[in-house]
């Protein structure tokens, strides 16, 4: 196989415009963090228990599945429960940010 030579360098553009990337903020950034704030004051607040928090970080991580029936969104919502609560590291997560030892594992 023969070296194909080019003036361009590798990957320039065909008119020659410099590569850019521009980085936009994700869609709803803004809003995770004021609902992930909100669930944390609740728990310092007294007004959550670290059930409650749990309960809020679940529906807040599958509130875009509003295509789904109750029914199945509480399916999923068990399951994704019943993981954070059986993965150690999730766990501990949940003790640092609460304060309260992760509740336990039902599954």
């Amino acid at each position: 196989m023969v070296p194909v030579r080019s003036d361009r360098a590798e990957g320039a553009h065909p008119d020659g415009a410099p590569f850019e990337v521009r980085r936009e903020p994700a869609a709803g950034a803004g809003v995770v963090g004021v609902k992930a704030s909100t669930a944390l004051e609740g728990v310092r607040a007294g007004a959550l228990d670290v059930n409650g928090y749990v309960d809020a970080k679940v529906a807040e991580a599958t509130s875009h599945l509003v295509h789904l029936s109750p029914t199945q969104l509480a399916a999923v919502q068990a399951v994704v429960r019943d993981q954070l609560l059986a993965d150690p590291h999730l766990r501990d997560l949940i003790h640092h940010a609460t304060g309260t030892p992760a509740p336990a594992d039902e599954g």
